[in-house]
């Protein structure tokens, strides 16, 4: 007799690691003011969508996500951060961002986890 497994096993092994990747992928999914009842949760990302792209704007979305990690989620350290639009008026992926975050717990720095998302599909 097989046992069925409740939980969903993270990729580094541990229900604790998919647990952190589940509030990092909440936290820049979640728009600002999104949440009636904490409206300064969440990052603007979507409004990096349409501006008219400039080589900064990458780092102005990493910098956004920086400082929404700091306080949002203070145990978390962001080891690689990747930000990545396309410039080109052409293509599936004109008005898209991908994002990339590699993190690592505060207590256990060794051990990192990632999460990827796309906004704007």
């Amino acid at each position: 007799m097989t046992e069925k497994k409740r939980f969903i096993i993270g990729s580094r092994g541990s229900k604790l690691s998919l647990a952190y990747s589940n509030h990092v992928k909440n936290l820049l999914l979640t728009e600002l003011g999104e949440r009636v009842m904490q409206p300064n949760l969440g990052i603007k990302l979507k409004r990096f969508l349409f501006e008219p792209y400039t080589d900064d704007i990458p780092k102005q979305v990493e910098a956004s996500i920086t400082d929404t990690f700091s306080y949002w989620l203070p145990f978390v350290t962001i080891v690689q951060l990747d930000v990545k639009m396309n410039p080109s008026l052409a293509g599936n992926d004109y008005h898209t961002l991908n994002v990339y975050v590699e993190f690592a717990l505060n207590k256990d720095p060794s051990s990192t986890e990632s999460v990827q998302i796309r906004i704007g599909e």
